[in-house]
């Protein structure tokens, strides 16, 4: 770790100079945001396909609601989104139960839906600010110069 970061807070610390609803700030290093953002993204896709199934399961039952269900791969109960999409915008129907546009416009909502919460929650999560990320120092006992850091400066 470089001597510099050592300086900088860490981890939940309070800003007394921001609003009191913004005073506690959460600091990471790049390891821990790249972590972070990876896990978030690994999550939106996750929730992004269950999301899909509870909604695909609640059209079938309001568009379709007495039918048996159907194990088959073609089956209106393993629509996957791409089939959706492609029946929306191509109006093809394969199966014998003909796939209603709601399928291909709830596929289409979801995608855009989750695509707009992957774009934007960086930036919330960054405080929403524009500009490079805050980083203070910490009170230490001593006083060191910023020609120990950078001596090549002068």
């Amino acid at each position: 770790m470089p001597r510099e970061s050592a300086l900088a807070y860490h981890g939940i610390w309070r800003d007394y100079s921001l609003p009191r609803h913004h005073e506690l700030v959460w600091t990471w290093t790049t390891p821990q945001l790249l972590c972070v953002l990876a896990l978030l993204a690994a999550l939106l896709a996750f929730a992004q396909q269950r999301w899909w199934v509870i909604t695909r399961y609640i059209l079938i039952k309001i568009l379709h609601p007495i039918r048996l269900a159907d194990s088959d791969k073609t089956s209106i109960d393993n629509l996957t989104q791409g089939r959706a999409l492609k029946a929306l915008l191509f109006k093809q129907n394969t199966t014998v139960v003909s796939i209603s546009p709601w399928f291909g416009t709830v596929s289409l909502f979801n995608f855009l839906l989750f695509l707009a919460i992957g774009a934007t929650l960086p930036h919330f999560l960054t405080g929403g600010g524009p500009g490079p990320a805050r980083v203070v120092s910490q009170a230490t006992s001593d006083c060191r110069g910023f020609l120990e850091f950078s001596p090549n400066v002068v």
